[in-house]
C-alpha cells in the first residue's frame, strides 16, 4: 500500500488551492452592459407574440460573455421586464404579446443594468389599401417603362438625324466651309437664296462663280452687281463686303 508523506499532502492541497483561486477568479469578471434580443419588433394584429432574451457583454462592451461563467454572483440576479405601455404590448418574463395599434417601448432590468426594445404595432392593410399600393405599384412601374420608352425613342431619333445629316448634302456645304451655320448649310443645300446672303455663299449655291461681276461707283462706294447666265434670279447686288441687299 503506497503511503504519502506530509509534503505530498500539502502539495495537493496547494494545487487544490490555486485551482479554486482561478476558478473563482474566473467567474466574478464585471458584467458591463446587456442587450435584448431582437432589438425590434413589429406586430400587425393582436396576440402576436414574440420571445426575447438577454445578453451579456464584459466591461468593455467588446465579447458577448456566458454570465454564469464569467460573474457567478451577477448571474443570480434575476431579469425584470417592464412595458411603457400595457394598451399596446405586455410583457411576460420576456414573452411580448401584441395589444393593439401603437408603440411601446419594453425594458429589462438586470441588477444595475438597463436594456430596452422597440415594440410597433401597425394596424395590418386593409383590402382597399391593399388595392391601391397595388394599383400604386403598376402605375409606377407603366410609368417608369413609358419614360424608358420615351428616352429610347430620343435616343434613336438623335441617332437616324446624325445618319441623316452625315449623308445630307448641307454636312457636305459645311465641311467645306466650316464657319457656316447649319441653318444656312441646309438653306443652301435646299437651293434658297435670300437677302443676306454672302457672294461666297450664292456661289456655292449656283455651283460657280458668276458669269460677270461688275463693278459701280456713283459717289455712295463702290456697288457690285453679279450675274449668272442660266439662272434664276441670275443678277444680285451688294457692296464692297459683299452681302447681297438686292437680286432680280
Amino acid at each position: 500500500m503506497k503511503r504519502f508523506s506530509i509534503g505530498g499532502w500539502l502539495g495537493i492541497l496547494f494545487v487544490a488551492g490555486a485551482l479554486f483561486a482561478a476558478c473563482n477568479a474566473l467567474g466574478s469578471h464585471k458584467i458591463g452592459g446587456i442587450e435584448i434580443r431582437p432589438v425590434s419588433i413589429l406586430f400587425e394584429k393582436p396576440g402576436d407574440k414574440v420571445q426575447l432574451t438577454v445578453a451579456y457583454f464584459n466591461e468593455n462592451i467588446t465579447k458577448e460573455v456566458d454570465p454564469a461563467k464569467f460573474n457567478r454572483e451577477f448571474a443570480k440576479n434575476a431579469v425584470v421586464w417592464s412595458t411603457s405601455d400595457e394598451k399596446i404590448a405586455t410583457v411576460d418574463n420576456g414573452l411580448v404579446t401584441g395589444v393593439s395599434v401603437g408603440t411601446a417601448v419594453i425594458a429589462a432590468q438586470v441588477a444595475q443594468l438597463t436594456a430596452h426594445t422597440k415594440v410597433d404595432f401597425r394596424r395590418p392593410p386593409t383590402a382597399e389599401e391593399l388595392q391601391a399600393a397595388a394599383a400604386k405599384r403598376r402605375q409606377e412601374q407603366e410609368d417608369a417603362e413609358a419614360a424608358e420608352q420615351a428616352k429610347l425613342k430620343v435616343k434613336q431619333r438623335a441617332e437616324e438625324r446624325e445618319r441623316e445629316w452625315n449623308a445630307s448634302d448641307a454636312k457636305k456645304i459645311c465641311d467645306r466651309h466650316p464657319g457656316w451655320p447649319v441653318e444656312t448649310c441646309e438653306r443652301l443645300a435646299q437651293g434658297k437664296i435670300w437677302i443676306g446672303m454672302s457672294y461666297d455663299q450664292l456661289v456655292e449655291s449656283y455651283g460657280r462663280k458668276p458669269t460677270s461681276a461688275i463693278p459701280s461707283d456713283y459717289g455712295k462706294g463702290v456697288q457690285w452687281q453679279w450675274c449668272w447666265e442660266g439662272f434664276q434670279p441670275s443678277c444680285f447686288y451688294g457692296k464692297a463686303d459683299k452681302i447681297i441687299t438686292s437680286y432680280n
